[in-house]
Order: C-alpha cells, then structure tokens, then sequence
C-alpha cells in the first residue's frame, strides 16, 4: 500500500486546504528516518530522535500517562511528530472532549504522511489538526484556544524540532507553559478569589464596551519611563480617557494626575493591597478581574467594575476580554472593546530601563537595580539598542504585538519615551502625542 497516498485522499476529505498545501510537496531529505527496534519508524531531527529508536509505542503510553487529564473538556497539544502520542490521546479521550493539535514543522508532517498510516487519526471526530508554515496564523489560533483552557501539552521533541527561523513560536510555547502551570498552583487561590469576587454584584466592565469610538485612548502601565512623562499625563484630562494599572495608580496620583479608571488583575493580596493603600476611598473606577485579590477588591471603596475572561461566569462571549497574562495587557483588550482610537501606551516599558523595575523605584520591595542573571533575556530598545528584559515582560511584548496585529483600523502609538521597541506601533514622544493627537 502507498501509505501517503492513503494518508492524503483522507487527508483531502477532512483538511482539504492543508491538502493543497502539501499534497505536492517532495519529502524533505534534511531528516533522516529509520526503523525502530520494534518496527516502527522514527526519525532523527540533528542528534535526537523524534520518537524513541526502541520503542516509541510504548514511549508515547508513557507519556500520555502523565499528561492526560480526562476532566479537561479541551486540551491544546503541540508538536504531532508521527501521532503515536496522538493516538494514545486518543484513546483515553472521553465522550465531550475535544483535543487540538498544532504542528509548524511541515516538512515533519510529510514525512509522517509518508512513513505512518494515520488515517485513523485524521478522521478522528474529536481531534482538530491545526497545521502550517504560517508562524503568525499558529500563534493566534493557539492564543485564541489557551484564553479559553488551561490545558497545554507540549511534546518536547516537537517543540526541540521547530525550525530556528520560527524562534518566536518556540519562545511563545515555554511562555505558555509556565503561565498555565503557575495557574494551575495558583488555583485554589483563584477560585476562592471568584467566588468572594462574584458575591459582590458589580457590574461587568462590558457596559463600557463600544462607548469611546473614535476616541484616544491612553493606557497607562508602570515602566521606569513612565517618570519621564508622567506630568504630561493632566493635560489629556477630558481629551482622552486615562485607564491606569493599579502599580500605576500612586505614581500618577503623585504627580497630580487622576486616571479615569484604574484596573487590576493580579490574585495575590499583599501585591494589590499596597496599589490602593491610603487612597480606598477613591471615586475613580476600579476594573478588575474576576480573579483578582478578593480582599483588596473588596477594600476599595469606590466604583467597581469586573472583567471577566472565562466562559463559566455565564456572560455572553461579546461581553468577555483577552486578558494576556498582566495588566496592561488586559487594559489593552479593554481599550480595543471599549471602541479606543488611537490607542496610546505610557509607561510599557517591557523592559528593564535603566535596568530598574518600576516607575518611582522599589514599588514592591525590590531592589532598586536589576541583577543581571542568565534567566533574562535581550529585546530591542526604540533606539535600536538592546536592552535586559525577562521571560515575562518578553511574552507579554509578543501578546501585545499579537493583538495589534488583528486590529488593522486602530492607530496604536507607544509614548512610552523608552524601553522595548513595539512592532506595530507608532513611536513618538508624549508631547508630539498631544499636539497630533490629543489638542488637534
């Protein structure tokens, strides 16, 4: 039988635009595959083999066997290698579960076409293949399931094989997979913060949603540049609306400016206590997310407003944010929601200017001056110098990108006055930002 010809009149049927795209395509002779002990093939990618040279049945029972969750409704897996993983998925899937596998190394999935029957998993009703070259179109697809679960399985020979040229891709995998296990340890956390959050009524955030077409937007973060042009901030009072991360709220208060609303989203008290201490009785709107720290959502005083970005609260998906991880990422999606145009950041860094952490230096108790350290990393300045960042900041840049990318009518403008440069945004300074944008 001609396994790949078998594989693609399949693959025709149920991916029929992955099937143009592949059907015509030579298998690639930059890897090398080979028969296991067992029989089955496998393949070397440079010094590893995708699938174990022995065994990769049993190689992949195993590895199902510590990543399966059967109480998961839909699980996201990367890398599909020669699907002896993915059929021990499978066959562990229960009726309801749903699981989505994504794969950028095509010239892989051709040789899997070629070398393995997998028309059993390419009719599967319960498994959605989401396969190309197109890093940008992965990326979305991925962010758009992980808002949506906490469940990522990432098969490392994969991820080990994805192409260098798709650096950011790779990046985007470990970001994900340390956020949803740090969500995972947090849950208990989480859950005891909706359920207090929920008891309180407060109107959801969505009523703002569509209010401000048409009209600036600044978003404003805690960067160390935000010093640099905080004071500038007062004159857009009424010209623009100011929405502030809560670590951003006392600098800006300090320097005589109050924002029109103010949000946070972090669930560990200690953090969120201090952004409002002394100042409880505000009469500035308070956005936060439905997860946030319960004891200091409840302290405030002032008008509250919750932003949800889970299904299980009940509210209509038009009435859900993106929320991206942080803050000013969630504000960022608010903005968009809320009909923002321009949108325009102060204050994000995403980067260690001047190697400090904060505007108005230790907010948190930090030392004043990062540590340089192997864990971080190196992003490009505005000014094409390369500047520290960390593995958080980095991926929270990226997201940000990301969301631009799909607004294609929105001006986004970054008056941050320094820090990590930001594809898809204008760069100018907050001044210019007032005469071309704000007091036209």
């Amino acid at each position: 039988m001609d396994v790949r010809k078998h594989n693609l009149e399949v693959l025709r049927l149920y991916y029929p635009e992955l099937y143009e795209n592949i059907k015509d395509r030579a298998c690639s002779n930059e890897y090398e595959v080979i028969v296991s002990r067992e029989g089955c093939p496998t393949v070397k990618v440079g010094a590893f083999f995708l699938h174990s040279r022995y065994n990769p049945v049993q190689e992949a029972k195993k590895f199902m066997d510590t990543q399966w969750d059967e109480n998961q409704e839909e699980t996201v897996l990367y890398g599909f290698g020669f699907g002896y993983h993915i059929a021990e998925a499978l066959e562990r899937i229960q009726p309801g579960q749903k699981l989505y596998v994504f794969e950028l190394n095509m010239a892989l999935f051709n040789l899997a076409l070629a070398n393995v029957d997998i028309t059993h998993l390419l009719a599967h009703p319960q498994l959605t293949l989401v396969i190309s070259e197109d890093q940008a179109y992965i990326a979305r697809c991925l962010h758009e399931l992980l808002v949506r679960t906490n469940r990522l399985i990432v098969y490392p020979p994969s991820a080990r094989a994805v192409p260098e040229r798709y650096e950011r891709l790779k990046f985007l995998l470990e970001v994900w997979d340390k956020r949803l296990l740090q969500v995972k340890n947090y849950m208990p956390m989480l859950q005891e913060n909706y359920s207090a959050n929920t008891q309180l009524g407060d109107p959801n955030i969505s009523e703002f949603f569509g209010r401000y077409k048409g009209k600036p937007i600044i978003v404003v973060s805690s960067g160390p540049s935000l010093n640099k042009n905080k004071h500038l901030l007062g004159q857009c009072k009424g010209k623009a609306l100011l929405i502030a991360a809560g670590s951003a709220l006392r600098p800006v208060l300090a320097a005589g400016v109050e924002p029109d609303m103010f949000c946070i989203i972090d669930a560990i008290y200690h953090t969120t206590r201090k952004q409002i201490e002394g100042v409880e009785n505000l009469n500035i709107p308070l956005i936060y997310l439905e997860t946030a720290s319960a004891g200091t959502v409840a302290a405030y005083q002032g008008p509250r407003f919750v932003a949800v970005n889970s299904e299980r609260s009940g509210v209509r998906r038009d009435e859900l944010i993106e929320s991206g991880g942080s803050v000013a990422t969630a504000i960022l999606d608010i903005a968009i929601r809320m009909g923002g145009n321009p949108i325009i950041f102060v204050g994000q860094d995403l980067a260690f200017t001047n190697q400090e952490h904060h505007a108005d230096g230790r907010m948190y108790g930090e030392e004043e001056k990062i540590k340089i350290n192997p864990t971080l990393r190196q992003v490009q300045g505005q000014n094409g110098e390369m500047m520290w960042t960390n593995i958080g900041l980095l991926g929270y840049k990226y997201w940000i990108e990301e969301r631009i990318q799909r607004e294609k009518s929105i001006t986004f403008i970054n008056a941050t006055e320094g820090g990590a440069y930001i594809d898809g945004c204008i760069h100018m300074p907050l001044s210019e930002v007032l005469d071309s944008y704000i007091n036209k």
